[in-house]
Order: C-alpha cells, then sequence, then structure tokens
C-alpha cells in the first residue's frame, strides 16, 4: 500500500507503533507489518480512521476478532485495555459503551 493515501499512511503508523509485533498477542508480525493485517477496530463508516481505531494484528487474532472467537466482548474487552495503556481515551469510551450493549444483548438472551 502506498504511503501517498490517508490508509497507507495509517497502517506505517500502526506499524512502526507495534514495532514488529502483534498488537494482540505479540506474535513477530515484521518490522514493516509484512505478515500484520490492519484491523479497524470499530466500523470505518462510522468512526472515522485514525491510529486509536486501528491494530496490527496477525492473522490468527484479525480471524478470531473477525469471527467473534471466543466472544465479542473478548475482543472488545482487550481492545478497551489496549487503548487506555496507550492513552487512547476516546477509543477506549467507544469500547466500554459497547461491552454495556453486549451486556444488554446477553441479559435479554437469559
Amino acid at each position: 500500500m502506498s504511503l501517498k493515501t490517508a490508509t497507507g499512511r495509517l497502517r506505517a503508523e500502526a506499524c512502526k507503533r507495534a514495532r514488529g509485533a502483534c498488537e494482540s498477542c505479540s506474535v513477530w508480525i515484521g518490522d514493516q507489518g509484512e505478515d500484520a493485517e490492519m484491523d479497524h477496530v470499530f466500523n470505518r463508516r462510522t468512526v472515522p480512521e485514525a491510529i486509536g481505531n486501528v491494530q496490527m494484528l496477525c492473522r490468527h487474532c484479525h480471524r478470531d476478532k473477525t469471527e467473534a472467537r471466543p466472544s465479542a466482548a473478548h475482543h472488545v474487552l482487550r481492545f478497551m485495555i489496549w487503548a487506555m495503556e496507550r492513552g487512547y481515551d476516546d477509543e477506549a469510551y467507544r469500547a466500554a459503551v459497547r461491552l454495556s450493549v453486549l451486556a444488554q444483548k446477553s441479559a435479554a438472551v437469559r
């Protein structure tokens, strides 16, 4: 992906932040993220593209998150902690709201 596009620049910035490791499990993904997939945590249609809304994930973690294994709440909670540790306060708050919604849906099903 070209650094001339906004997404290309965002990917480069996310790769630099990741320092060669999956931002979920820490497996090696390469200095330039060559073995990584850039995951948009919150839908790009509702949340603007920003460094706090993307993670560089290995293919395994990206697939698990996409398929909600073990659960969507698990991945949202992990992201919320990750965002808080890095000072992405808006994204951490958005994740907390999402967790609340997921909990309400889960309670309604019971």
